[in-house]
């Protein structure tokens, strides 16, 4: 059965108006800082390495995770050929039960 639930999306572009209107600051302010604040999460999970990871709180219960994860090799299933995995670093969202529960409440 498909879902047929809509959802709502919302741009970056909205996010910036809505806090203009609710903060009274001009939009290009608000363009500013949000530029800043992209940049500065890149550079700090990109901190992320093989003795540190990283764990940025952006708001009171909601956490971007930086998460080191080394190189390996691997065996491709099909053909047999080994494949080398780059180091990388896995990015993964926080959201703590008390967050959740001021949205549902």
């Amino acid at each position: 059965m498909k879902n047929d639930k809509v959802t709502k999306k919302v741009s970056r572009n909205e996010l910036i108006h809505n806090i203009s209107n609710l903060s009274n600051v001009t939009i290009q302010d608000i363009k500013s800082v949000i530029d800043a604040l992209e940049n500065i999460i890149k550079n700090t999970l990109k901190e992320t390495n093989s003795d540190r990871d990283v764990s940025i709180r952006i708001f009171d219960g909601f956490c971007i995770d930086g998460i080191y994860v080394p190189g390996t090799t691997k065996k491709n299933n099909l053909t047999g050929k080994v494949i080398n995995v780059a180091n990388r670093i896995k990015i993964k969202p926080r959201v703590s039960r008390v967050y959740i529960d001021k949205i549902n409440n």
